[in-house]
């Protein structure tokens, strides 16, 4: 696999400043969320409802991860403990690894959020929050 740098993401992220913070401790032992089918119950539980079924919630939610997206995913892969930022004027990404999964957050409502997403293939993603 490419060890992947923030010079190859700002290649592909157009007019976005692209910059990390430390993570700081994390323990995916000490966070319920952490596992992919307990984040993807959960956002299933709030986005539509228990009564929809699992893999259409799935397919209606899942969406192609673009390319700045897919160097991010690896970069947190390779880079556990980093949290990666990516901004503009319209949006502000916070990329990080989240146990089995990376999670792409969109947290502020006047930057393109308040919405998360996730993936574990780095090819695609799923919607599981969106305020």
């Amino acid at each position: 696999m490419q060890t992947i740098n923030l010079d190859h993401i700002r290649a592909k992220a157009r007019g976005l400043l692209v910059w990390t913070m430390s993570r700081g401790t994390y323990n995916p032992a000490r966070d319920a969320y952490s596992v992919w089918d307990k984040a993807i119950e959960c956002g299933r539980s709030y986005l539509v409802g228990t009564n929809v079924p699992l893999n259409t919630f799935i397919r209606q939610h899942r969406s192609q991860l673009n390319q700045w997206q897919q160097m991010a995913y690896l970069f947190v892969r390779q880079n556990p403990g980093l949290t990666l930022i990516l901004r503009d004027e319209r949006q502000y990404w916070m990329v990080y690894e989240r146990g089995e999964y990376v999670e792409f957050n969109l947290p502020h409502q006047d930057l393109g959020g308040e919405k998360t997403y996730i993936s574990r293939d780095g090819k695609s993603k799923i919607k599981v929050n969106q305020d």
